[in-house]
């Protein structure tokens, strides 16, 4: 081989490596991803196409710019409008639409190949092919969210994996059937249970089941960060920030970093974008070949009316693993954009699920036999965690909506002729999504705070025990008993005035949300719906916590980890939380004997 030969072939790898590297294909925008670091309006610059000036005063049609349209890009921001001369109510027809646009992004047929991205070749007058109401070819397809990592998947640590570390969010594609054994809060894998409550029994003797998931921005963001170990993250009084990411001293950067001095380390959002949040319920769905001649209590479901998909869960009769076609019941999404720091929070739930909607033909609700009456707490008995196996022995659930869907505000729109209330809304994306199982959904609340400046994390207790001095009547352990002998004076004062501010915290210094309460999914909180005392039953006369009642009061539990319980309780290791540390962990426990 001569010099030149060998010279021409050199030249010819170096070009064919380049080419090769051009052309590698470029993962695509993921839900709630942005090009650029996402601290303004979507559109900046007057000549690029789609921008919209910010307008602080009333013009003469405030709604003109509320088109419902089929489109995979969920929404980076609400749309600019008259804040600060409407009120909150007449606001509501802005979060709302955001909402509904949010979720047909989020509902878009996903992408084969990349985790959280819509199909693009999908055209809005195709949309209606995939995952669609004929009974004979649905074209059942995975969507955006449904391929969202999971909660699992961020937060791999455990005492018996101490060196797991989450994979890269492409790291595996998404395959059906996907797993359904998670829990929505901890990491206990009980996910029969709502949060912080109790089973959901559906008219067919069945659970209903849960599932958390979280988008490519946020995922990457604790993956990159290491904020799955408890060590990474600040610590109390500083509270935890998700993206977006805002640095004042240097907005216009390529990758968002803040300094985080107590440890020692720089945040850093490399994901450009909004976190997006999804918890999903779903029910198993009976078929006709399932119901034995026995069984009476059982109906086939009708799957053309459900975003059906593949689950492997845990059978609670036999705990064996199996595989079971799912029906979606009930959907929470939180996305937090700069503007609206403690998110803009919205649950829809299926239509089929308290009533029977005129001319559906279905014989009866899953949640409500459509006799008995309307229950004032919201559901007619409260089952426990008690798991029942025989299914002939577990009685369902008989729920009923407290709360209605808002009816206001009054008036239409000029895209909007059904109404601006969330009501009307859903009658216009219903209409918009014919053809698909996705108008047999509906929107029952979005909340958002009316001031996101008038935030403060909640007021919790330092140390984090269940009370730092001997209290007979609320500790009965003799074991508790003796720790807390380690509380000293300060701890016990600094106790009373915490627990007296966190009594007044929510809704002042959680953005002041509206609505306050109520902001409820009734196959999520089924046991929360209503703040009133009961009037009969074993807690007559008993008030649940304000903040119990809704979205915004219930995460802002969370708040010092910026609403997410997912976070809160499942960074490792626990039960040590942000810093501080529970008298109770026989961590600690050993290690103050070993000084004594």
């Amino acid at each position: 081989m001569t010099k030149k030969t060998l010279f021409i072939l050199i030249i010819s790898f170096s070009l064919l490596g380049f080419l090769g590297c051009h052309h590698t294909k470029k993962s695509p925008l993921t839900a709630g991803e942005t090009t650029k670091p996402n601290t303004g309006y979507s559109v900046t610059k007057k000549s690029d196409d789609g921008y919209e000036p910010v307008h602080n005063s009333r013009i003469q049609y405030p709604y003109e710019k509320l088109i419902p349209n089929l489109n995979p890009n969920v929404p980076n921001h609400l749309k600019p409008h008259s804040r600060l001369v409407l009120t909150d109510v007449e606001d509501r027809t802005f979060f709302d639409f955001f909402a509904w646009q949010t979720f047909v992004g989020l509902v878009w047929p996903a992408d084969s190949t990349y985790r959280g991205a819509p199909d693009r070749t999908i055209s809005p007058a195709d949309f209606s092919k995939y995952n669609s109401n004929d009974s004979i070819n649905p074209n059942r397809v995975p969507v955006v969210w449904e391929t969202f990592r999971t909660f699992d998947d961020a937060f791999p640590v455990t005492k018996k994996n101490l060196n797991a570390t989450p994979e890269l969010w492409d790291g595996t594609t998404y395959r059906r059937p996907f797993t359904l054994d998670l829990t929505s809060k901890g990491n206990s894998h009980d996910n029969l249970n709502e949060a912080f409550s109790s089973v959901l029994i559906d008219q067919n003797h069945q659970y209903v089941r849960y599932s958390l998931g979280l988008n490519k921005v946020m995922y990457e963001f604790i993956r990159e960060n290491k904020w799955y170990l408890k060590e990474n993250l600040p610590k109390s009084p500083t509270q935890a920030s998700l993206p977006p990411l805002v640095n004042a001293n240097k907005p216009q950067q390529p990758i968002t970093t803040i300094s985080q001095p107590q440890t020692n380390t720089i945040i850093k959002q490399t994901v450009n974008g909004n976190s997006i949040e999804i918890k999903s319920a779903w029910r198993i769905m009976i078929l006709k070949e399932d119901i034995k001649p026995h069984q009476t209590w059982k109906i086939a479901d009708d799957l053309s009316r459900y975003f059906i998909s593949k689950a492997n869960i845990t059978d609670a009769a036999t705990g064996k693993i199996k595989e079971v076609l799912v029906g979606l019941v009930g959907l929470h999404v939180v996305v937090k954009t700069p503007q609206f720091a403690q998110g803009l929070w919205s649950s829809f739930e299926h239509v089929d699920n308290l009533r029977i909607p005129k001319g559906s033909g279905i014989r009866r609700p899953s949640f409500h036999d459509s006799i008995s009456k309307i229950h004032e707490q919201g559901f007619s008995r409260n089952p426990g965690r008690k798991i029942i196996k025989d299914e002939g022995k577990r009685l369902p659930v008989e729920v009923s909506r407290v709360y209605k869907i808002p009816e206001t505000p009054v008036g239409t729109g000029l895209h909007l002729p059904d109404g601006l209330s969330t009501l009307g809304l859903n009658t216009a994306f219903q209409r918009l999504l014919t053809g698909t199982v996705w108008e047999n959904y509906q929107l029952v609340i979005t909340q958002w705070p009316t001031d996101p400046t008038t935030f403060y994390a909640k007021p919790f207790l330092y140390p984090r025990s269940s009370y730092p001095y001997n209290d007979k009547d609320s500790i009965k352990n003799i074991e508790d008993q003796k720790l807390d002998s380690l509380a000293v004076p300060a701890v016990k004062e600094a106790y009373a005035r915490a627990q007296q501010n966190a009594k007044n915290a929510y809704p002042r210094w959680s953005g002041l949300p509206i609505p306050q309460v109520g902001a409820l999914n009734t196959v999520m909180e089924t046991y929360f719906q209503n703040p009133n005392p009961p009037t009969t039953g074993p807690n007559t006369g008993i008030r649940q916590a304000m903040e119990n009642t809704s979205c915004m009061g219930c995460h802002y539990g969370a708040s010092d980890m910026d609403y997410s319980w997912g976070l809160k309780l499942r960074t490792f290791p626990q039960p040590f939380n942000q810093g501080r540390i529970n008298p109770k962990d026989s961590t600690l426990v050993d290690y103050i004997n070993s000084k004594k």
